[in-house]
Order: structure tokens, then sequence, then C-alpha cells
């Protein structure tokens, strides 16, 4: 191994590494696979630390957001809170994405709206479970939602007290950590991050195991799972209940939330993954015990409004937090060139408290021809821009579905597009064929929809 980490895939060859090097995803900690729980935190915490990427979203796994929303996190232990009003079974249990989008003035999870549809009208008894976003639910409360707060909370709180048992398997993660520092010079604390998340995982998985024999579902949908839902799918599986994952963003050989080099046995990951094309599917088979192809049922149905709005000669700018001021910083060099063009810069809902501090902003906003959005119709901004510029949004395959031009920044991240950039639907940005936008592949959305 080099010991030069200065990318998204030199970060993930490392991971790879270290986990065949030591078993790591098998590796038990007080019999919790901590390693297979924590590992995107892990590869978060080093892409930051390592100047890879910027900081990730603030979640409710965070004791910061914990502590400054506890008055609201108070009242959600009895609002909505599934142990003290919850009585009868139900067949199907969603645990939605916990970001939000505003459609007509009410706010939804756009992965799981047209499932809880099918379910409504299929008239099967369902719930849905949500996770606060930075702290807030924004969502209208209705009979059918659970606040996953008090599990969240709880689990959070009790991995801040536990005591690992098992002090030995200890020294198999010092010998990681110095690896990890000897390769990188990174200085995380991963003996107390570990410590951490034996417990979180620990309560987390005692409470969902509680709550579904209660229900006694049939089958668990979920999003983002890898974003500490691996105790929620643990439980559920030792339960004999089917668990099913819907893809929400990108997957790549290079998103560490789903690539694995070998095909896994995963406890923290669900049965089946529903993918939203066959274009994705082989990024993700090493994770799951099956592959599904089930498309994007939002896309579908909304962008058809759109498909015959006439183009202008406008640039979308889509945004993202982890990258947020490099992006910014990147426009700002080629502003000039985009002289011609109304350009859209498209906000990531991270960065709405944070991008005008940005070191580029004050400059990049005195040029006419650019606005910020924050909230906003995305899709009618796509139907109307002949160029998409990004990194590796997802909202990126969604503008190629309108025959966006579409353009990545050669910034870290990038590597998640590599089969967007092999298909040809897709080009590096550089000033010297930014204009060339006919050297393009005809749009092919059914291959990613």
């Amino acid at each position: 191994m080099s010991n030069k980490i200065n990318s998204i895939k030199d970060l993930c060859e490392f991971i790879w590494y270290l986990e065949d090097k030591h078993n790591l995803l098998n590796f038990e900690v007080d019999n919790v696979k901590v390693w297979q729980y924590s590992r995107m935190e892990i590869y978060y915490l080093l892409a930051k630390d390592l100047g890879i990427l910027e900081q990730r979203h603030v979640s409710q796994q965070s004791t910061s957001v914990v502590l400054r929303n506890s008055l609201t996190l108070v009242k959600n232990l009895f609002i909505g809170n599934p142990f003290l009003i919850l009585n009868k079974q139900k067949d199907v249990l969603v645990f939605t994405h916990n970001r939000s989008k505003k459609i007509e003035d009410k706010f939804e999870d756009i992965y799981t709206k047209s499932l809880v549809s099918d379910l409504r009208s299929l008239k099967q008894s369902y719930l849905c479970f949500e996770k606060p976003y930075q702290g807030r639910h924004v969502r209208k409360k209705n009979s059918d939602i659970r606040y996953l707060d008090f599990i969240l909370s709880a689990s959070v709180f009790y991995g801040m007290i536990y005591q690992i048992k098992n002090k030995s398997a200890l020294e198999v993660m010092r010998k990681v950590e110095l690896e990890i520092e000897s390769y990188t010079a990174s200085s995380i604390d991963l003996i107390k991050l570990l410590k951490k998340n034996v417990g979180r995982y620990k309560l987390g998985y005692m409470l969902y195991s509680r709550l579904f024999k209660r229900i006694n579902p049939k089958v668990i949908y979920s999003v983002a799972s890898y974003s500490y839902l691996g105790d929620m799918i643990a439980a559920a599986k030792d339960l004999g209940v089917k668990t099913i994952e819907l893809q929400h963003g990108v997957v790549s050989k290079y998103h560490m939330g789903y690539s694995f080099p070998d095909k896994q046995a995963l406890l923290c990951y669900s049965n089946v993954f529903y993918s939203w094309g066959e274009f994705w599917n082989k990024s993700v088979e090493n994770a799951f015990d099956e592959v599904k192809v089930k498309g994007f049922s939002f896309f579908r149905n909304n962008s058809v409004y759109y498909q015959d709005v006439k183009k202008e000669n406008r640039i979308l700018v889509l945004s993202q937090a982890a990258l947020g001021e490099k992006i910014m910083n990147e426009m700002l060099k080629l502003i000039n060139i985009f002289s011609d063009f109304q350009i859209s810069y498209k906000l990531h809902p991270a960065e709405y408290l944070s991008y005008k501090k940005y070191s580029a902003y004050s400059k990049l906003s005195a040029y006419e021809n650019i606005t910020f959005f924050e909230d906003c119709n995305l899709y009618r901004l796509m139907s109307v821009s002949k160029v998409q510029v990004g990194v590796f949004s997802t909202s990126l395959y969604e503008g190629i579905g309108f025959s966006c031009k579409t353009y990545l920044f050669n910034l870290n991240g990038i590597e998640y597009m590599k089969d967007l950039l092999d298909s040809e639907y897709a080009k590096v940005l550089s000033s010297e064929d930014v204009f060339n936008l006919e050297d393009f592949k005809e749009n092919s959305i059914k291959h990613f929809f």
C-alpha cells in the first residue's frame, strides 16, 4: 500500500486493504460486528481528516445535535414514540429518509412516497418510522408516522457511557488505529469511536427487537440503512423479518455504503436491494442477497410534466454539502467563461445555513447572471437548462433525463461517477471543450431509472 491518500479512490482501496488484512467485517467486540456497523462513519471521518471531503451531513448520530435539540427530543419521547402509543400488528414498516422535499407546500420523502401510496391503495397495514433531520421533523404528523427520536437518542447516550467488556478485542483495533496513523498521519480516535458504537448498537438492537415483537411485521423497507440502521436490520433479520433497501442516490464502486470487493454476508444490511435501473446493480451486488430493478417512481411520475419545456441558455450548478466550498471556488474560476449563460446555482439543503460564509460567495454573487437557489422546483430548472455541472450528485442523473449536457468538476468524489463517464453521458469539465455541446450520447434515461 502507498501511504499517499489524496482521493476517494485511494481511501476506499486503503479501507478495503485494512478489512481484508484484519477480517474487519466479521470482527466483533462484545458480540457486535462493530466495524461493519461503523464503516461509513470511519470513512467520513478519514475523508474529512485527510481533506478529501468537507464536513458530512449533521445527523441524529451527533451528540451535539441531540443536546442542541433536547427540548424537542423530550417532546418527541411522548409524541410519536412507538413504545407509548402502538398496540397492534402492522404488516409493513417503512423507515423513511430523514431529508424531505417540499412538494406543493407539503414536505415529502421522495424515495418512499410512491411505496406508501401503493400500500395505502392496497389497504395494507403499515407504519412509517421517521428520523429527525438536523434535529427536527418537518413532515405533517399523522397516525401512520412514528418518530425514532427516543430510540436514536437513548442509544447515543448509552454509547457515551458504555464500557467494553472484552478488552482484549480492542487490541486488534489498536493495531488498525496505528496502521491508519502510519499510512495517513490521521489522528482519528478509532477506539473511542468503536466503544461508543458498540453501546449504541446493543441498545438499539434491543429496542428494535422489542418493538418488532409487538408489531410482528412481515417486511421492512428502509432508505440509506448504512447510516445507523444496522442495529434495526440485524434485529429484524434475527426475528425472520424480510428486509428491503430502496435506492436513494448514486451507488458505485467507490461508495463505501454499498461497495465490497467480494460477496459478503452482512448482518447490518438488508436481504434485498431495490435499484432504480440495471445501470446500478453491479455496484451493490456484493452487499445484498438479491438485487431487483424497481425504478424511481418519483422521477417517473413528476418529470413528465416538464418534458416539453423549451430550453434556455442556462447552466444549472448542483452543489453538495461534502464539497460545497470547493464547488463554489471552481465556479468562480470559470464564471467569465459562462458570461453568455444565465446560471442557476442549486444549493444542497445542508448548505442553507453556511453557503454565504464560503470565501467565494461574495465575489460570485456579484455577477448579474447567477442566481442562488435554496428550496425550489429542481425539475423545472433542469427542464429549462441546456447544461448542468456538478460532481457526484444524484440529481445529475435526473438532469440527463431532461437532456441536460452534463459536465463534472474534477474534484474528489468524481470517482463515484466513473461508470457515468465511461458511458459517455457526461464529461469532465474543462475550459477548452465546455461549449462543445454536440459530443454527447443521446439521452437514454431508461438505462438509469
